[in-house]
């Protein structure tokens, strides 16, 4: 990870302001849909709680590879830590309960539930819900997908998105009209972001 993204990491985990979407209650997933097949693209590397689903295949322990056109997701209660790629550069998550995210070579697109993600010494390209954005290298960033609304919240760095930028300590539903408000961190939130930096520590 950049310098720049693992000073940030460890501020935040040590209790600074941080700004995410709360996990969203929800009905246990089944088997987790994949397209599957491709390259290895990621992998899991932490279960922060159980139960979780790549690609289809309940994870037992990590780390996990995850393949391109895999699907990683968790039911009510999991959580689980991953990255796009197996080096220091690349876009890392946790995603929270009753979440599900699509990887693909050089893209996450996330369909449902909510998830922390830092862009780690690179610009990282994602998909939220059906729009794509793009989020400034060493970013920090929150995405939640309920009731067919996508909203982002910014802790550090940017997010482009086709309406505009969504700037540090700012948060927007995507989509035509929108606008940016102040977003509002919680205890919560913190705990995540610890979580996300010590499951990414583990690869310094």
């Amino acid at each position: 990870m950049a310098l720049r993204g693992a000073v940030v990491l460890a501020a935040l985990a040590a209790g600074a302001a941080a700004v995410a979407p709360a996990a969203a209650p929800g009905r246990a997933l089944g088997p987790c849909p994949t397209r599957g097949g491709g390259p290895i693209v990621g992998s899991v590397l932490q279960l922060v709680s159980s139960s979780a689903y790549v690609g289809g295949k309940y994870v037992g322990a990590a780390p996990f590879a995850v393949r391109a056109g895999d699907r990683i997701c968790t039911d009510a209660r999991g959580q689980v830590v991953f990255a796009l790629t197996g080096s220091r550069r690349g876009t890392a998550c946790i995603s929270l309960p009753s979440s599900r995210v699509l990887a693909a070579v050089g893209r996450l697109t996330f369909e449902s539930g909510a998830s922390w993600c830092v862009a780690r010494g690179a610009p990282s390209r994602l998909t939220v819900g059906s729009t794509n954005v793009t989020a400034d290298r060493d970013s920090l960033f929150g995405i939640s997908i309920r009731d067919g609304k996508a909203l982002v919240k910014v802790l550090v760095g940017s997010i482009s998105t086709p309406n505009g930028r969504i700037d540090r300590s700012r948060q927007a539903i995507l989509g035509p009209g929108a606008s940016t408000t102040n977003a509002v961190p919680t205890a919560d939130d913190r705990r995540s972001i610890a979580q996300l930096s010590a499951a990414l520590a583990k690869l310094s």
